[in-house]
C-alpha cells in the first residue's frame, strides 16, 4: 500500500467516510448530501476537490455567492456550481490532522451553506431529486440515481463489447511506427549535425514510434507494444550507425550508403573509437527507455478510463 493510499484511507476514517482504492476516491454522506472527495489531478494528491449534486429553484451559486463561501470558509480556495454539480476546492495541506480538519469543517459549511438556500440531492444525469450514489465515469466523478447509473453501466457494456470486437489496424499500425521511427533518426542526425548531443533524440524516437502505431493502427494493445518494443530495440542501433556513417562519409569521400556499410570495419581495424562509439548507443537505448515508458502506461492508462463506469465503493464495472 502506498503512502498516499494509507493517508487517503486515515483521512475517510478520520471524517468517517469511506476510501474506494480503485477509482482513489473517498466518498460518504454528511448532513443528507452525498460527497465525493478525490484529487483533480493525481500529481498533487492533496490538492482535493469535493463534491456534490444538488439545485435549489431559488438559488444559482455565482461569482459573488462563491466569493461569500471561501471568505468565511477559509480551507476552501473555491466554490463553483455547474449545472448542478457543485465542488469546492481544498487548499493543499499534506498534513494529515490539518487535512482531516480543513475537510471536516469545509463538509459542514458546505452542507449548511446549500441547505439555508434549499439546494436538494438531484442526479446529475436526468435531474431527479433523490439520494445519489457515487460512480467514476471515465476519468470522471460523477452522482447518479440508481436508475441511470445502472443504464449508463448497461451503455458502456454494450460499447466495451463493441470496442472489443474491433480489430485494430495492425498493417497500418506497423507503418505508423516505422514513420514514427524514420522522424527519430532524423532527429538524431539533424542533433548530430547541430552539434548537440544526440541521445536526447532517443525520447523522439519512442514517442514517434508510439504515437505514430496509435494514430494509424487505432488501438495500442499488447501486440502493439511489442512490435513498438521491437522497433525501439532496432531503431537506436541503426540511427548511431548511421551518425557515424555520415560522419565517415563527410570524412573520407563516401557516400552516406558506404559510410554506413563502412562503420564495423572501421571499428575493428580501430579507425573509430569503439568506447565512444558504445557510449553513443547506450544513452540512445537509455533516452528511448525513458520516452518510451511514460509515453506507453498513459496511452494503456487513458485506455483503462475509456470504458470505465464504477461505482464507487462498489466495484461494477
Amino acid at each position: 500500500m502506498s503512502k498516499i493510499t494509507d493517508n487517503y484511507r486515515q483521512l475517510a476514517a478520520g471524517i468517517g467516510f469511506g476510501y474506494d482504492e480503485p477509482t482513489k476516491c473517498i466518498y460518504g454522506q454528511r448532513n443528507g448530501y452525498e460527497y465525493l472527495i478525490y484529487a483533480f489531478d493525481q500529481r498533487y494528491p492533496y490538492l482535493l476537490q469535493i463534491s456534490t449534486s444538488a439545485k435549489s429553484m431559488g438559488c444559482v451559486i455565482g461569482k459573488e455567492e462563491s466569493k461569500l463561501f471561501t471568505k468565511s470558509v477559509k480551507p476552501a480556495s473555491g466554490l463553483v456550481q455547474k449545472d448542478s454539480l457543485i465542488t469546492v476546492t481544498a487548499k493543499n495541506t499534506p498534513k494529515q490532522e490539518s487535512l482531516r480538519d480543513n475537510i471536516n469543517f469545509i463538509l459542514d459549511a458546505l452542507s449548511a451553506f446549500l441547505n439555508e438556500r434549499a439546494f436538494t440531492p438531484c442526479c446529475q444525469i436526468c435531474g431527479s431529486q433523490v439520494q445519489t450514489t457515487g460512480f467514476a465515469v471515465q476519468k470522471a466523478y460523477m452522482h447518479l440515481c440508481p436508475e441511470c447509473g445502472t443504464r449508463l453501466k448497461s451503455d458502456n457494456e454494450v460499447r466495451f463489447q463493441s470496442d472489443e470486437r474491433k480489430n485494430g489496424n495492425l498493417i497500418g499500425g506497423i507503418v505508423g511506427a516505422l514513420l514514427g521511427a524514420l522522424l527519430g533518426i532524423a532527429s538524431m542526425l539533424l542533433f548530430n549535425q547541430m552539434g548537440y548531443v544526440a541521445s536526447i533524440s532517443g525520447v523522439i524516437l519512442a514517442v514517434c514510434v508510439v504515437k505514430g502505431f496509435e494514430l494509424l493502427g487505432g488501438r495500442l494493445n499488447k501486440l502493439g507494444i511489442a512490435i513498438c518494443c521491437i522497433i525501439m530495440l532496432i531503431m537506436p542501433y541503426i540511427g548511431n550507425r548511421l551518425i557515424c556513417g555520415v560522419e565517415l562519409a563527410k570524412v573520407r569521400g563516401f557516400n552516406v550508403f558506404d559510410g554506413f556499410q563502412a562503420v564495423s570495419a572501421q571499428l575493428a581495424y580501430g579507425m573509430i573509437d569503439r568506447d565512444a562509439y558504445m557510449m553513443n548507443l547506450a544513452m540512445l537505448y537509455l533516452f528511448t527507455i525513458v520516452g518510451a515508458v511514460p509515453t506507453i502506461m498513459n496511452i494503456v492508462r487513458n485506455t483503462s478510463f475509456t470504458n470505465r463506469v464504477s461505482q464507487i465503493g462498489q466495484r461494477i464495472g
